[in-house]
């Protein structure tokens, strides 16, 4: 017997102070820009059924059915778009290797030029949310050829920076302090990128030894993880404190809070490069390298990532603005932006450099989706 059964949506707005976007109060989202599904359809009683909304804003969606709330979820970015754009160029052609934000939206960017360093070439950048470019403070290990490979932003402000070669990792209180060293030598060995935790604890991917670092803020270095292969992008849930990291055969691993043997959580056979995002709900971001993987999104550009793994499009390489130097290959805005990827409050951030034109660029989203899944007590189609 098919069941028609009601499906009523409210949604309720948490608003952001991000200066980018600019949200209309808290409403309920009229039928005409939302849309409810629901996954299988018709239902089987006593299996999950998946509903999935797509509002026009950002926020919380409470599903009901039946005038009965089974459950919420947070809407977030279904996709890139290229409309309201902000760009920031840089002075001096360098190129980007990571990124990340700080809790005020502002963000930084490590670069380097294998032989000039003038112009600020060779300095990380804190580029400002109204459009101003700030270069760190010269230290003497900037240099030519000098590549920061890693960059993170405790929650105290502090940054950390990687640089791979040297096994050595420098730490400064803003962008325009002078650095002290944090950690070197010893387990570091080729450093790659770096996230931090609630607690401003370091997570360094040590591509050298395949391994995962923990250093406190304190300094203490100890090993988190082994097993991995060539170790480069590592981001954590800051929820659940599971780690994910891209390996040298393109896989994300898994790592539990407190540390361990990482799992395979997802078998990209390169089809996930360099820096790792991840939003508010557990949702991976990562470069998509191929083409031609059964399975897997088709072309080059971002993928978005489900907590239970599962692949979407989130962006191809026709949101990037302008003459785009390698575009087709997947690389953003020029050589080596597949290694600068950042996500903050639902808007995505790509950094990378030609050797003649360096670009920031951050793109809003194309819509929103929420989702939520629950035990279907009968059979049927539903009425949505």
């Amino acid at each position: 017997m098919k069941l028609a059964t009601r499906i009523v949506l409210s949604f309720f707005m948490t608003m952001s102070c991000f200066t980018f976007a600019q949200l209309s109060p808290a409403r309920a989202v009229s039928a005409t820009t939302t849309t409810v599904s629901m996954s299988p359809n018709p239902a089987v009683a006593g299996q999950s059924v998946t509903l999935t909304a797509t509002p026009s804003v950002p926020g919380t969606v409470t599903f009901t059915v039946d005038g009965q709330i089974v459950g919420t979820g947070t809407a977030v970015g279904s996709g890139a778009s290229g409309s309201n754009q902000q760009a920031w160029a840089y002075t001096g052609n360098s190129v980007a290797m990571a990124t990340d934000n700080d809790a005020s939206g502002n963000l930084f960017v490590s670069s380097q030029n294998p032989s000039d360093c003038g112009g600020a070439r060779c300095v990380s950048k804190m580029l400002m949310t109204n459009g101003t470019v700030n270069h760190f403070a010269n230290q003497s290990w900037n240099g030519v050829n000098v590549v920061v490979t890693g960059l993170t932003v405790a929650s105290d402000g502090v940054i950390y920076e990687a640089v791979g070669a040297s096994n050595k990792i420098y730490k400064r209180t803003s962008h325009n302090a002078n650095t002290t060293e944090f950690a070197s030598g010893g387990l570091l060995n080729n450093p790659c990128h770096m996230t931090t935790d609630d607690n401003d604890n370091v997570y360094v991917a040590n591509r050298g030894s395949g391994t995962v670092l923990k250093i406190t803020p304190a300094g203490a270095v100890s090993t988190y993880a082994t097993g991995l292969t060539s170790p480069c992008g590592i981001e954590i849930n800051r929820t659940t404190g599971v780690l994910f990291v891209s390996d040298g055969n393109g896989d994300i691993q898994s790592i539990p809070s407190g540390g361990g043997a990482p799992t395979r959580f997802l078998d990209g056979s390169c089809a996930v490069q360099g820096q790792l995002a991840i939003d508010a709900v557990g949702n991976l971001y990562g470069w998509h390298c191929t083409n031609d993987l059964a399975g897997h999104p088709n072309g080059y550009g971002i993928v978005q990532i489900s907590p239970t793994g599962t692949w979407r499009k989130y962006s191809q390489q026709n949101i990037h603005p302008g003459s785009c130097s390698n575009c087709n290959s997947g690389f953003g805005v020029g050589q080596n932006s597949e290694r600068s990827l950042s996500l903050f409050n639902g808007l995505l951030f790509i950094a990378g450099a030609s050797m003649s034109a360096s670009g920031v660029y951050r793109f809003g989203v194309s819509g929103y989706i929420a989702t939520y899944s629950y035990t279907a007590a009968t059979a049927g189609t539903f009425a949505i």
